[in-house]
């Protein structure tokens, strides 16, 4: 759409409030919202001045360009919401804002183009995540339940009517033991309603609410626009059936857990591309772990990793080792960038924690720079704020494992 139609669009549906969302950080959405008379045509080419109360010491003027492209009606608001995502651009200058991460997929877009292996790149991702029934956690413990989890097969409930799913063998399973299949198809009717299309929704292997949801391919800057959209999406459908939702890699130990595969496709013409991307991600592997899997939780996962041999066709390749905790924004992009990489270097595995990965990242990042898709000072600003959030805080925190191994001695 272009910004005239947003309006007019908005008018024909009595839309009264505008959603901007936008991100400055790891993983996840922040939003204001405002009035519809204040959405003028002039914001898409000036943006929307926000200050942004990042945290109670901080705050920080913004401007949010909203983009007209990403534009749907909500919903899950009560009142006729417009939602557009946006790019977060530094006050006076019109500049990207060092912390919006969206300004990255839009070089690698450029990039891609700039370049004679493809003219366009498309993905797939396959979102994995759990819904459940009840969650209790603290510092100290956590606590999940789901009705259709093994675990319940043997409790006294008024509602146990023995049709649990057993440990591992819940994918392909029917309606009643699958207990979601009509809330899946309300998320995929819900994606569908606000643009983003799914290939397919089944249950996972796991008993405990795991749920798989293919989307269709989308070039690089719109599939991460809509896989922050389908989270938003897949979290309120669950919260109106009063469940909950965890995207989690590894919520318990033994589970099959949650991971994201990334189909890879370069075309050019509309063809998929000659170029075999295959030797570029099996290069990089270990670096891009620190792009694709982003927190401590991620390496809980038992990922297979044989040399990161990617078999099948040149093309379309998937790319085994993401999750849903990432950035979709960074990870995509770096993936692309991989792709198209002819350096030379010898292949690597998935590392084995997340410090691995950083240092990985640490010592291979040249690709990263192509066009100066990622900024100069990415690697060091990203790679201190994982450990930040991710590794130290873990550092000191005893665990029971500790108590189940130590206590006794």
């Amino acid at each position: 759409m272009t910004p005239g139609e947003v309006i007019d669009f908005a008018n024909e549906q009595n839309v009264q409030f505008v959603n901007l969302r936008f991100s400055t950080g790891l993983r996840r959405w922040r939003h204001t919202t405002i009035p519809i008379e204040r959405l003028e045509p002039s914001a898409f080419d000036v943006g929307h001045l926000h200050h942004d109360y990042a945290d109670c010491d901080h705050s920080g003027p913004l401007t949010l360009l909203p983009d007209p492209e990403t534009v749907h009606l909500d919903p899950f608001c009560q009142h006729p919401t417009l939602a557009l995502i946006c790019d977060v651009r530094t006050p006076g200058t019109n500049q990207p804002h060092p912390n919006d991460l969206r300004a990255i997929a839009h070089r690698a877009a450029q990039a891609l183009t700039a370049s004679d292996a493809a003219d366009t790149a498309e993905f797939a991702l396959t979102l994995q995540f759990n819904v459940l029934d009840r969650v209790v956690y603290d510092e100290r413990r956590f606590e999940v339940d789901a009705r259709e989890a093994h675990w319940r097969s043997g409790r006294d409930d008024v509602d146990n009517l023995g049709l649990q799913l057993a440990s591992g063998e819940g994918h392909g399973a029917l309606p009643p033991s699958d207990t979601l299949h009509n809330l899946r198809g309300e998320i995929v009717a819900a994606m569908s309603a606000v643009g983003i299309a799914a290939r397919n929704h089944d249950h996972g292997p796991d008993s405990f609410g795991h749920t798989r949801i293919q989307l269709a391919p989308a070039p690089l800057l719109r599939t991460a626009d809509n896989f922050l959209t389908a989270k938003y999406v897949i979290r309120n459908v669950a919260d109106r059936y009063g469940k909950t939702v965890t995207f989690l890699p590894q919520p318990l130990a033994g589970a099959c857990g949650n991971g994201m595969s990334v189909e890879i496709g370069l075309r050019q013409g509309g063809q998929l591309a000659a170029k075999d991307v295959r030797d570029g991600l099996a290069r990089h592997t270990e670096s891009l772990a620190a792009l694709c899997l982003t927190t401590s939780n991620s390496y809980r996962r038992q990922i297979v990793s044989t040399g990161a041999e990617l078999t099948g066709p040149p093309q379309p390749v998937v790319w085994p080792y993401a999750d849903a905790l990432c950035d979709p924004y960074v990870a995509l992009s770096g993936l692309l960038l991989a792709s198209l990489d002819d350096s030379e270097a010898s292949s690597g595995r998935v590392p084995r924690s997340l410090e691995d990965a950083l240092m990985a990242l640490e010592a291979d990042h040249a690709y990263l720079r192509t066009a100066d898709v990622f900024p100069a000072d990415f690697v060091e600003r990203w790679t201190a704020q994982l450990r930040a959030a991710e590794i130290e805080p873990q550092r000191y925190l005893p665990t029971p494992f500790d108590y189940q191994r130590h206590f006794n001695s």
